[in-house]
C-alpha cells in the first residue's frame, strides 16, 4: 500500500507498507521518492513478476512548469532497485501529473496527464521492470484537452 503523509514542511511525502492476507503488517512503513522541497501527491501502486513500482506526483511550488512524475522500484523482498526515476517521455513538453499505473507480465504501463506545445493530453508508455522506458510514449484520446487518465492492461 501507498500513500500519503504530512511533513514539517506542510508538504506530502509517499509512504510504503506492505500487508498479509491476514491483515498483519509485512513491511513497517516507510517513506520512499525522499526528494526535497517537492509536495509529493497522487501516490501509485503496481506489481509485475517481483517487482513493485510506485509512481507520485510532485510540485515543486514554481509557476509554469511546476508538476513532475517521479518511480520508485523495490523487489517483492524489499530490496531498493531504483530510488528515485524522473519520467520525461520526449513527446511532453512541461508539466505531468495524474499517473496511473498498471503491472504487466514483463514490466509496467505508466499514463499520465502532460502538457504539449498546444494543450494537456494523456501521454502512456510501456516500462520495463527497472522501470526504463521500453520504446517511445505516445499520445492517446482525442487530440484535444484529455486528462484525468486511467489505465489497465492484458498481458498479452
Amino acid at each position: 500500500m501507498t500513500y500519503n503523509l504530512p511533513n514539517e514542511d506542510g508538504k506530502f511525502d509517499v509512504y510504503l507498507t506492505a500487508f498479509g492476507c491476514d491483515g498483519s503488517i509485512q513491511e513497517e512503513p516507510r517513506q520512499i521518492l525522499n526528494i526535497a522541497g517537492q509536495n509529493q501527491t497522487t501516490p501509485r501502486i503496481a506489481l509485475s513478476d517481483n517487482r513493485i513500482l510506485v509512481a507520485s506526483q510532485a510540485d515543486s511550488g514554481a509557476s509554469g512548469n511546476n508538476l513532475s512524475i517521479h518511480l520508485y522500484i523495490q523487489d517483492t523482498q524489499g530490496n531498493v532497485v531504483e530510488e528515485s526515476l524522473t519520467w520525461e517521455p520526449e513527446i511532453t513538453d512541461g508539466n505531468r501529473w495524474l499517473p496511473s499505473i498498471v503491472g504487466v507480465q514483463d514490466g509496467f504501463w505508466i499514463a499520465a496527464a502532460t502538457a504539449n506545445e498546444t494543450y494537456f493530453q494523456t501521454a502512456v508508455q510501456a516500462l520495463d521492470l527497472d522501470g526504463q522506458p521500453r520504446g517511445e510514449a505516445h499520445w492517446v484520446g482525442p487530440d484535444s484537452y484529455a486528462v484525468f487518465p486511467n489505465i489497465d492492461a492484458q498481458n498479452d
